[in-house]
């Protein structure tokens, strides 16, 4: 594990508080302008990577940003998927570094 890996994850990890599941998925869902607005939030702190993972997450957050695909569900439901993938990539880098850094004794 190097510093460049554990970076990536601690940004990863950071772009995820940005969407709080609990704020996407309450009953009153926020409104598309300020739901966009977290999405550049936390695209802007999403490294720079070429992992397929990474890719794929980016290009998720892109998209709603950008206005999702109408044939793709409701703008929620969209918006809900892209963030759960978010913050699925985050536990997974976290806890890969955690892992690492345990089994070297770190």
């Amino acid at each position: 594990m190097n510093t460049e890996q554990i970076e990536n994850a601690l940004a990863i990890a950071a772009a995820a508080r940005e969407l709080p599941m609990p704020w996407l998925t309450q009953a009153g869902f926020p409104g598309k302008k300020i739901v966009k607005d977290s999405f550049r939030d936390a695209l802007a702190k999403f490294p720079e990577t070429d992992a397929y993972d990474a890719i794929t997450v980016r290009h998720a957050l892109q998209t709603i940003i950008q206005g999702p695909d109408p044939r793709g569900g409701s703008f929620k439901a969209q918006a809900i998927h892209a963030a759960a993938q978010l913050h699925e990539l985050a536990l997974k880098e976290l806890t890969t570094v955690t892992i690492n850094s345990s089994n070297r004794g770190v």
